[in-house]
């Protein structure tokens, strides 16, 4: 295929796909054509917001032991971390981010992106701290966990990213110990609530946040799978890196 010069602004582009239902293998494909193109300077950095169906992934820290109940074996990635769970009602973010161009290590970019969840949190009066190392993501006063982190670098790039539980059933996590950790640790923010918190309104705040922390240019929301793969076409190659 004929490569076509993309409308993915040098100054970086926010893609909002959280109204439909992203399926996670061409997602991850995407992030790789990504990053590829990040690390070749062909496009500015990316942040995607979506939501996945009901899916089971685990990271290099890989531990077996940590989903035996399981009909399947959990999606394999490159990302930091171990087992976790998505589905819908969970606010998936992925960072293609060149670390180079923006002067910071993947620990600075990973503190960047827990603040800025934090941030989100507070406008629902949820206070979160950020932690690193076995225990990264935004952890709550009452010992709870309510967002995950897994990153990797390629290049001088970043895919994968963070998931904030919002208003998503949480009783899948029951079939894994995610991160290691006992699954009765995590919470949602409709749990921590008490009621069902409207996801989209979330999504709306934590956009807003993430479009000033990484100053991003451009932002682009889409309404269908149709109509966001016409999008990404326009700007990525026809095959993901191997």
């Amino acid at each position: 295929m004929t490569k076509v010069s993309g409308t993915v602004s040098a100054q970086g582009v926010l893609i909002d796909d959280t109204a439909f239902i992203s399926p996670y293998l061409s997602t991850l494909k995407i992030q790789r054509i990504l990053n590829d193109r990040r690390n070749r300077g062909e496009t500015g950095d990316v942040i995607m917001l979506l939501q996945h169906p009901p899916t089971y992934t685990t990271g290099i820290h890989d531990n077996p032991p940590e989903y035996p109940y399981l009909d399947e074996k959990p999606v394999r990635l490159e990302r930091g971390g171990s087992v976790t769970y998505h589905g819908p009602g969970q606010l998936v973010m992925y960072f293609i981010i060149n670390l180079r161009d923006s002067g910071i290590n993947v620990l600075q970019l990973i503190e960047k992106i827990q603040s800025s969840m934090s941030d989100a949190l507070k406008n629902y009066g949820i206070l979160s701290e950020g932690r690193l190392g076995k225990e990264t993501g935004l952890w709550l006063s009452n010992g709870k966990k309510i967002a995950s982190i897994g990153l990797a670098v390629k290049g001088f790039s970043t895919l994968h990213g963070a998931a904030v539980n919002i208003s998503n059933d949480m009783s899948p996590f029951s079939k894994i110990r995610p991160c290691g950790f006992d699954h009765d640790i995590m919470t949602s923010l409709s749990l921590e609530k008490g009621r069902e918190v409207d996801f989209s309104e979330f999504v709306e705040i934590q956009k807003n946040i993430l479009l000033e922390k990484f100053r991003i240019g451009e932002t682009k929301k889409f309404h269908g799978e149709r109509e966001l793969m016409k999008y990404l076409n326009v700007q990525l190659s026809e095959t993901a890196p191997s």
